[in-house]
């Protein structure tokens, strides 16, 4: 029998396949690392999203909370000898802007510190809404800005307080929510009509949705309620 030849290496077609095979497994385990990534770059993005949203909604509660408060209700409630005031910062317009009950709603509150004033003395920010105590809140272009008070000319001075280069805010609803408790049985006279004093317990509920600005895929919504401290007292006993 002839001797045989020893092989000296693979042939061609083992080599292919080799290298074939070798492609698939370099082909799956990057897809499996390019899905990896992705996921987590969505994790992360999903994390921030709903941080950006918290801290919005913190900033938004609180400050609605304050709006309607005024530094002297002691005004507005009868003595003798002593006429009553209504509260200044009932209001829903200022700075040449108005809420419309939707995407844009401006209140006041008093910024003064009244109680804390040594000696006490009347003070104007006690019964008149100043140009600083005017606040609000609107959705402009995918991004939530804050008015803090009115800028030269009267006008609002709207400043940013979410990131459109982070988020894109995408809802901003705020409807308010009015709770009516009759007054009249505490009037010393019968009191009948729709000019009879109620109170008025007004209560803030916010919508608000953003979605990542460079993935449209991540997206969070809150829903958030709020009760004003300044409830209004409307009406007045009979005479």
């Amino acid at each position: 029998m002839p001797a045989m030849k020893k092989q000296r290496g693979l042939g061609l077609v083992e080599l292919m396949v080799g290298i074939t095979i070798g492609l698939i497994v370099a082909a799956a385990a990057s897809v499996v690392m390019v899905n990896q990534v992705t996921e987590h770059r969505r994790l992360m993005l999903n994390t921030q999203i709903q941080q950006d949203l918290r801290a919005a909604s913190s900033l938004i509660v609180s400050d609605l909370r304050r709006s309607g408060f005024w530094a002297a209700p002691q005004t507005g409630v009868w003595a003798p000898g002593q006429s009553v005031s209504s509260n200044p910062y009932q209001v829903q317009s200022g700075c040449n802007v108005s809420s419309d009950g939707k995407q844009l709603v401006v209140y006041a509150y008093s910024s003064f510190d009244y109680a804390n004033t040594k000696p006490a003395k009347p003070n104007p920010q006690a019964s008149n809404v100043q140009s600083n105590e005017y606040f609000g809140l609107r959705l402009s272009n995918a991004d939530l800005q804050f008015m803090f008070g009115c800028a030269a000319g009267g006008g609002p001075n709207w400043q940013p307080l979410t990131d459109p280069s982070v988020v894109a805010i995408k809802k901003f609803d705020v409807s308010s929510v009015d709770t009516v408790v009759p007054l009249s049985a505490y009037c010393s006279k019968v009191c009948t009509g729709p000019d009879c004093p109620q109170l008025v317990v007004r209560r803030y509920v916010v919508s608000l949705a953003g979605q990542a600005a460079n993935d449209v895929r991540v997206k969070r919504e809150l829903h958030i309620s709020s009760r004003r401290r300044g409830d209004a007292i409307q009406g007045a006993c009979p005479a």
